[in-house]
């Protein structure tokens, strides 16, 4: 199996990403080798020193690319366009651009702020499960409300929570499942993620592709992953008329979760 590594990284992040031995750290975390190392750089305002930057660790990565130039090509091969993204872009592009660039035929997301509470790799039998059940359209670690995955899974096989949903802090799979027309299906169990209310995001997109046409994701539990940043801390603004919209459709999202099979049709243009 080929895998590329992609560690996505922003104006508040890529000085540390591109820090001498932190992209090092990520990767003897995953306790495996990569075909291949990337580094994405979105939404900078200076982007020659991020570049310059970049260029300096090159012994740690084999590639960084922008963004905003591999998004056009991005959008064409997923059937979006930018007025999809609208108001929360930097919340989808650089995770399109990760799944649909060239590389390995398998690609594992990391976000800069995802930590492995102890290393380990639960991406090759990750992988293994999914090539033996193609059914599973992603993986990834556990999450840290421990049992969290258990509640939420349709069964627990072995070291695996299989079930719906996905979280885009760190996930393996297929870039040629990514890099179609995918993302604009409608499954009312989507809405309880917390941007529904202004539109969707990445995340929200791939959960009701999955639910949509009954792919799954599998959950590996020995390990567990840490995002210590606070949720929500860049989110924009919520208005009066935001906050309404916002609950009302994740009580609908929440109680739709249960449902394997919801009701689909594209999103509206």
């Amino acid at each position: 199996m080929s895998i590329d590594l992609v560690v996505n990284c922003y104006e508040r992040t890529y000085r540390d990403v591109l820090r001498p031995g932190f992209m090092s750290n990520v990767v003897k975390s995953q306790c495996r080798d990569f075909d291949c190392v990337t580094v994405l750089i979105n939404n900078v305002d200076d982007p020659p020193a991020a570049a310059a930057l970049a260029s300096a660790v090159k012994d740690e990565v084999d590639r960084y690319a922008f963004v905003h130039d591999l998004l056009p090509g991005a959008l064409e091969k997923c059937g979006l366009s930018r007025r999809h993204l609208r108001r929360l872009t930097h919340f989808t592009d650089c995770c399109l651009v990760a799944v649909t660039m060239p590389g390995p035929a398998w690609v594992v997301y990391w976000d800069a702020g995802a930590v492995l509470r102890e290393p380990g790799d639960w991406i090759t039998p990750t992988v293994d499960l999914m090539t033996r059940n193609p059914q599973i359209a992603v993986g990834n670690p556990n999450n840290w409300h421990i049992g969290l995955a258990e509640r939420e899974s349709l069964y627990v096989q072995g070291d695996f929570a299989i079930g719906y949903g996905f979280s885009d802090v760190a996930f393996v799979g297929r870039r040629k499942d990514f890099s179609r027309h995918i993302y604009r299906r409608l499954a009312p169990a989507s809405w309880r993620y917390p941007l529904a209310h202004i539109e969707p995001v990445f995340e929200q997109r791939i959960d009701a592709w999955m639910r949509c046409t009954g792919r799954q994701r599998a959950t590996y539990l020995p390990l567990v992953v840490d995002h210590p940043e606070a949720a929500g801390a860049n989110y924009p603004a919520a208005s009066p008329v935001d906050r309404l919209k916002r609950r009302a459709q994740q009580t609908i999202g929440r109680s739709m979760a249960a449902f394997d099979h919801p009701a689909t049709r594209p999103w509206p243009r």
